[in-house]
């Protein structure tokens, strides 16, 4: 944990995408990262950029760059995960990545009586 606490977001960045600076795309080695259909890539950039615009702390200044499906953890198998390059509108040498996963109730909850937050 320490040795992740120090890293930088731009090493993160190198190390999880190719190319040069505003030509960066997530690298697909099928292991972790895995290329998504043109379809679906084209639908998910549509709604991340939606949400992204609607983040008060990135008031429209990141768009989607790129879209791969992500293999992470044992506790998220069967269920639908994607990392997102985002690039910023005006600063294009700034990046973020950002992973959304589908969620599901847990298999206890028919067990637990006890009401959960919303």
């Amino acid at each position: 944990m320490k040795v992740v606490k120090k890293r930088k977001e731009a090493d993160l960045i190198s190390h999880l995408c190719l190319g040069k600076t505003t030509k960066l795309k997530i690298a697909i080695d099928n292991t972790t990262h895995f290329a998504v259909e043109k379809s679906l890539k084209r639908a998910l950039k549509i709604r991340i950029n939606r949400w992204v615009k609607d983040v008060p702390a990135w008031p429209e200044n990141y768009k989607v760059k790129d879209v791969a499906f992500r293999v992470a953890g044992i506790g998220s198998v069967g269920l639908k995960r994607y990392m997102f390059l985002l690039q910023h509108n005006t600063r294009k040498h700034k990046f973020l990545v950002v992973e959304i996963k589908q969620t599901r109730p847990s298999c206890l909850s028919p067990y637990v009586n006890v009401q959960q937050p919303e």
